[in-house]
């Protein structure tokens, strides 16, 4: 499964908003949600995880997505870990 979050049109500033179920998710909340998408489904990519104004987000997000094969950013991440827009993959996973 490869999903394409598309999160800066969720929110922006460290806020989203899912319409599905009305639910307002700060950054950390986020990053559990896509946590727990991981746990519930075999997720091989991620494009656009978090809104491309948080850099900060996207470097707590990296540990999360080491279970990811691949990380897609729509965005340049200026302040952002540089593995964090490289393929995050756990040690022994598949090329």
């Amino acid at each position: 499964i490869s999903l394409d979050v598309a999160a800066s049109e969720l929110g922006s500033a460290g806020r989203y908003r899912l319409s599905l179920d009305g639910s307002e998710l700060d950054t950390a909340g986020m990053i559990d949600q896509l946590g727990r998408w991981l746990d519930a489904y075999p997720i091989a990519s991620i494009e656009d995880p978090l809104a491309e104004d948080d850099a900060a987000g996207i470097a707590a997000l990296t540990p999360t997505l080491r279970r990811v094969e691949t990380l897609l950013p729509d965005y340049e991440m200026p302040d952002a870990p540089p593995e964090a827009a490289e393929p995050a993959r756990e040690p022994g996973a598949a090329a």
